[in-house]
């Protein structure tokens, strides 16, 4: 873009920017703004992926979390698998399947590597999460675990 003869060869429309894309990155930016800033975000990211990891984590019978240092864990993406049932169930196919009745869609992880990933973008609402994790309360109860509170 800095070389004049593509400039000049293209009319001076060669570093047009993607206007529409500049106005969305606005419209999303005023509205972190009007949520409360970084801070605010940041706060929000953190209360909704630690609600997640506690049910994993005090649910080690159903859920096992991909990562298991809690100082370099993700607060975007939790990713997790299920362990078999006693009998041998494939928990992570019932699991999914009641998720997606539920209306708790794209949890599923990548194809080829199996196990949960639930992401936590700002466009994620803390309501949306504390559903998923109502339902991971519940689904762990239901294999024979009853949930337990961090102290």
């Amino acid at each position: 873009m800095m070389h004049y003869p593509t400039l000049a060869s293209n009319s001076s429309l060669y570093n047009t920017l993607p206007i529409f894309d500049v106005y969305i990155a606005g419209e999303v930016m005023s509205q972190l703004l009007a949520s409360g800033g970084i801070a605010a975000i940041a706060a929000a990211a953190e209360r909704k992926s630690s609600s997640i990891y506690e049910v994993i984590d005090m649910n080690p019978i159903v859920f096992t979390p991909v990562i298991t240092d809690t100082k370099v864990r993700s607060r975007m993406n939790v990713c997790f698998r299920l362990v078999k049932s006693k009998d041998g169930r494939d928990l992570e196919k019932q699991f999914f399947e009641e998720a997606e009745k539920k209306g708790l869609l794209g949890i599923k992880g990548h194809r080829s590597v199996g196990g949960g990933r639930i992401s936590c973008y700002n466009a994620v609402g803390e309501e949306e999460v504390a559903k998923l994790v109502a339902f991971m309360k519940e689904f762990a109860t239901r294999q024979g675990h009853t949930y337990l509170t961090l102290n």
